[in-house]
């Protein structure tokens, strides 16, 4: 049960390391408001920032020599089976106050941070880091990563900082963290849980959120830290850029806008309820506003089921999972964009096209819209579980199509079979996806995606000191 924010005092979107808090003079706090909540931030200019990531450099000299594989792995297990206690206070903090800043329903956001804290497990994570170490070793290089990393978080997905905390632990990298304004906790509170169980490790990293207007702590932050991780919009990815084009002793590692799509293919139809009622929850979780989101299905002709009987179903199946993720109201250009594709689709009627949704008129666009089009082009959808069905003759004929999107596909999710599966193959694999799932578990990814097949691990693990290196 939620509690409502005006309940709570002003949410501290920081955590500094012990031996920064005491420093004279104290550094300055304010607050802000973020609709309902009041967030408390640090108010200080870009020369505290150097200060701060100066002494982040020190701490990670000095700490990280007992920064063993298994310590950390028992940090990071400590942490999560802390944070899944149903009455741990920062798990509690983070649930109530979650919803209001993101939007999401409730029962989304702790799935998906349950989802998280599961894969901070022990043998996971001896997994994990046995593979990135086979892995490295091939290219003579070791789990070890540039000394002090900057960390931008993405705000679609709740509690992704974890993901990418624990990284930089295996790693040994201090890191500034600036979490987004969405999720502007998280961060701080898992961080705050790492201090408390080893203060050493509490030396290493250090949280605080500024506005994206204060280019002059960006920039400073930039040029100070070895390596900046930044998950985000294009916009911000193209500013720290400038930013790299300006130092060249820069790293930059970036997870820019992508997208994700399916494939039905005509066997898995025998099932289509259940896989109706997965490929809904795929869609309606964060709303599509996560590069894993599908945002169209192709369905392979000549199953038990048509491809617009299927599309028929998936509306059916996003009617039920509003009852259980009830969608946020959808912002006026998403709406706009929406209604004017419905049109689209309605004036399209005579060539087979249709819109599906079971909602009345007060619901019918945040509930979940279903575009049935048998153009095999493919199309972006607006998102806010906005989803385009495309019937196709045979699957090979799909995965050509989507040839333009090569390059810029985050995850296929598959229904199908394993035979059916190796003969498509050769053509997925021309499209660069970074992950294949299986339809309803395409939000689902395990860490070892973030990890190695999206190269964090192994890309941090890459950095080399440049030649001559000033740091302002």
């Amino acid at each position: 049960m939620t509690t409502p924010l005006d309940q709570f005092a002003a949410l501290q979107s920081y955590q500094l390391p012990p031996h920064q808090k005491s420093m004279t003079p104290p550094y300055a706090v304010r607050s802000i408001r973020l609709g309902p909540a009041i967030l408390d931030v640090i108010d200080e200019e870009s020369g505290f920032y150097r200060s701060l990531v100066q002494r982040l450099r020190a701490a990670r000299t000095l700490n990280t020599p007992h920064l063993d594989d298994r310590h950390v792995i028992d940090l990071l297990v400590r942490a999560a089976n802390g944070w899944r206690e149903p009455h741990h206070p920062f798990r509690r903090l983070a649930l109530s106050v979650l919803p209001e800043l993101t939007g999401y329903a409730p029962a989304m956001i702790e799935e998906g941070l349950d989802h998280r804290l599961a894969q901070l497990s022990p043998e996971r994570l001896e997994r994990l880091v046995d593979a990135a170490t086979d892995q490295l070793a091939k290219q003579g290089l070791a789990l070890q990563g540039p000394p002090v990393v900057h960390l931008i978080v993405a705000g679609h997905i709740p509690a992704l900082a974890i993901d990418e905390l624990a990284a930089l632990l295996f790693i040994k990298s201090a890191a500034l963290v600036r979490p987004s304004i969405r999720d502007p906790i998280v961060a701080p509170l898992f961080v705050r849980t790492l201090a408390e169980l080893d203060p050493r490790v509490g030396e290493l990293l250090a949280v605080a959120w500024w506005p994206r207007e204060a280019e002059s702590i960006s920039a400073a932050v930039a040029g100070s830290v070895d390596a900046v991780v930044a998950s985000g919009d294009d916009g911000t990815l193209a500013e720290l850029s400038r930013h790299a084009a300006r130092r060249d002793a820069l790293g930059l590692i970036g997870y820019g806008h992508r997208r994700s799509v399916a494939l039905v293919g005509a066997d898995a139809l025998v099932e289509s309820d259940a896989l109706a009622t997965r490929t809904a929850r795929d869609v309606c979780w964060y709303e599509q506003c996560g590069c894993l989101s599908p945002h169209l299905v192709y369905v392979e002709e000549g199953g038990c089921l048509t491809p617009r009987e299927f599309a028929e179903r998936v509306a059916v199946a996003l009617k039920r999972e509003a009852r259980r993720w009830p969608p946020p109201v959808m912002p006026l250009n998403i709406a706009s964009t929406v209604l004017q594709l419905r049109a689209e689709m309605e004036f399209r009627e005579a060539d087979g096209s249709a819109v599906f949704s079971p909602f009345g008129p007060a619901d019918r666009l945040s509930g979940g819209t279903v575009l049935f089009d048998p153009d095999p082009a493919p199309r972006p959808s607006p998102g806010r579980r906005t989803l385009w069905v495309k019937p196709t003759p045979r699957l090979e004929l799909a995965v050509e199509a989507l040839a333009p999107w090569r390059g810029m596909l985050e995850s296929i999710g598959l229904a199908l079979s394993d035979t059916r599966l190796d003969e498509l193959r050769p053509l997925i694999n021309r499209l660069a996806p970074s992950r294949l799932a299986p339809i309803g578990t395409m939000q689902e990814p395990p860490l070892r995606w973030r990890w190695l097949e999206q190269g964090l691990l192994l890309r941090l693990a890459a950095w080399t000191p440049p030649r001559s290196v000033t740091h302002f």
